[in-house]
């Protein structure tokens, strides 16, 4: 996966039946549907199973490898987007994220993902804005509700 590159994925549950109508002939095909666009914000590219797991979810995954890349990714997305990153970035780290995202119009929840973190991580994460802090395996179903939750609002 490259940089800005994107992979797309398409659950059978996202699907939508769309009918035609051409000289009284009714002809009617599948089309799918991505549940959301999940940006992936790090030095190094996500890990195949994390991934995987994402796209089995019918998200479509974008990585992005610094902050300037991600806020592009998030201008130009069309769907329901949330993004996640690590502590540290090639460009910053996560409260540079927040700021930049922040002061762009469009909203999408932001998760921290580490493998470990302090009462005092999680304290300042909330008071920056960030939506949630995971641990990697907890990903897309926490990712899932979020796009869920961003639809309904």
């Amino acid at each position: 996966m490259q940089c800005g590159e994107l992979t797309a994925a398409y659950g059978q549950s996202n699907a939508r039946e769309l009918s035609v109508e051409s000289g009284g002939v009714r002809e009617s095909m599948q089309t799918f549907r991505p549940a959301g666009t999940v940006i992936f914000v790090s030095h190094r590219s996500p890990e195949a199973t994390v991934a995987q797991d994402i796209e089995a979810h019918g998200l479509v995954m974008q990585w992005a490898c610094n902050i300037r890349v991600a806020v592009d990714l998030l201008t130009s997305s069309r769907e329901k987007t949330v993004i996640v990153t690590e502590l540290a970035l090639p460009d910053g780290n996560w409260r540079d994220l927040v700021e930049r995202v922040r002061c762009t119009d469009i909203f999408a929840p932001i998760v921290l993902v580490t493998s470990s973190s302090t009462a005092e991580l999680w304290w300042d994460a909330l008071e920056c804005g960030i939506d949630d802090i995971l641990p990697g395996h907890l990903m897309a179903s926490r990712l899932c509700q979020l796009l869920e939750r961003q639809g309904a609002s």
